[in-house]
């Protein structure tokens, strides 16, 4: 039975085969639809890998200052004055003096359009990229040429070790041509007081140069391989310490915890970092041949972190104390309790009369050797440091022996007495007492 369900299409006709032009053709457009729906796809995602990203960094970010606002808001042409207007707008609301030094000057005073340095390529010790010749200091970009910006600066309790980067960053900039801009960091801390931004300064191509070939690690900026940078930014160190620590004073309404001091008294700090550490060391007995053997005065000790596993520390200082006494029979010798990091590092910047009693300390050479302008007498802040550029206010003890840990070194070994790798309480107190035959004599 025929299907009647069928509708009529027309008579039928043989389609024609395609041509090579139709077929490139259609490889042609579905080409383009691909490429269309491929960015769509990719947009799409870097819209949310951008999305994650901005929060994830206001996650991380708890500082108050906005980097970006700040840095657009400097004009585009480097060399105007209009840069270090804004610089100055930021010093002035900081409380900071921009002529600090007769160095302070305005880029465009120099005429030139790119007067900033960078690492030599074939010698920087420690550049962030290989020919970068940018020093590879934690957080920091150089922006727009002549800005080194330091986005963000960690923090924790080993106050040494976090002020290391930011001061790294202050010295380049300064010595390298550079207008600084930062972060604050440390909230809560006198740190939060430490300025966030710099004007430029002619550029000191020999020491930056000398700062690149020879600084492990910027990080570690307190390291005797950096110390080239520490006298080019002490002065800075000085001022800017010491004027954060009085903000902190005046915000919290607390009385001045140095105040105690009288102008002949004495505080020494002994980090007692006994035979524990390669590159720190209490000095022997000798170190406090500085204190004065005439007049009435007060001498308050200080310990640190006492990482002392053959319990020497104690006996160390009641020795030293002993030995002060004796010297001298007006002078009072006692132990000044631990108190808060805060009163402790500010007792350092502030006492009359300071003496670091041991090598190594980052503590000690932020605070006493670079922040304190009185009378600052010290064993070598690192056992390879080279101080003749730091403040010559301060008195290196370039002449007296250390504990120096024996671990490793025959020589050190031979020094004190005993054998490598062995530990004998007997010989390593009379190489302390080495210069006190009195002393020396009680010993078996």
């Amino acid at each position: 039975m025929e299907n009647n369900n069928h509708s009529y299409q027309g008579p039928l006709r043989k389609s024609n085969p395609p041509t090579f032009f139709s077929r490139r053709i259609s490889k042609v457009v579905l080409s383009i639809c691909f490429m269309i729906l491929l960015l769509l796809m990719t947009g799409n995602s870097l819209k949310r890998i951008r999305k994650s990203s901005q929060h994830y960094s206001k996650l991380n970010n708890n500082n108050t200052d906005n980097m970006h606002e700040e840095l657009n808001s400097i004009p585009k042409n480097s060399t105007e004055k209009g840069m270090n207007s804004t610089l100055e707008k930021s010093l002035e609301k900081n409380n900071v003096d921009a002529n600090l030094t007769e160095e302070y000057i305005y880029v465009d005073e120099l005429n030139v359009d790119n007067i900033q340095l960078l690492c030599n390529r074939n010698k920087c010790k420690n550049c962030q990229k290989i020919y970068s010749g940018i020093p590879n200091i934690p957080s920091v970009t150089i922006y727009r040429n002549n800005i080194m910006a330091k986005s963000s600066t960690y923090f924790n309790d080993n106050w040494g070790n976090v002020l290391s980067p930011y001061w790294a960053a202050r010295a380049m900039a300064k010595i390298g041509g550079y207008a600084y801009l930062g972060k604050t960091f440390g909230h809560g801390t006198w740190m939060e007081f430490l300025p966030t931004t710099s004007t430029a300064l002619r550029p000191r191509k020999q020491i930056f140069d000398e700062i690149c070939v020879n600084c492990e690690s910027y990080e570690f900026f307190h390291k005797g391989s950096c110390s080239a940078g520490w006298g080019v930014i002490a002065p800075e160190i000085l001022k800017d310490t010491r004027s954060a620590i009085l903000q902190e004073y005046n915000r919290t309404g607390d009385q001045y915890d140095w105040d105690f001091f009288g102008p002949n008294d004495w505080l020494i700090y002994n980090r007692c970092v006994v035979l524990n550490h390669v590159s720190q060391a209490p000095g022997v007995l000798r170190t406090y041949d500085v204190i004065p053997t005439e007049g009435q005065f007060n001498v308050f000790i200080m310990d640190g972190r006492k990482e002392d596993e053959h319990n020497l520390c104690n006996v160390l200082i009641s020795e030293s104390m002993e030995y002060i006494t004796t010297r001298n029979n007006n002078a009072n010798a006692t132990l000044l309790p631990k108190s808060t990091q805060f009163i402790d590092f500010s007792r350092l910047v502030f006492a009359p009369n300071v003496l670091i009693a041991s090598v190594g300390s980052s503590w000690a050479l932020y605070s006493a050797i670079l922040a304190n302008n009185n009378n600052v007498i010290s064993h070598l802040p690192a056992f390879d440091a080279d101080v003749s550029m730091l403040p010559k206010s301060v008195q290196f003890l370039t002449d007296i022996p250390t504990l120096r840990s024996p671990s490793g070194s025959v020589e050190v070994a031979a020094m004190l007495g005993i054998p490598v790798g062995q530990f004998n309480k007997e010989a390593v107190l009379r190489y302390f007492r080495s210069e006190n035959k009195e002393l020396n004599a009680t010993l078996p």
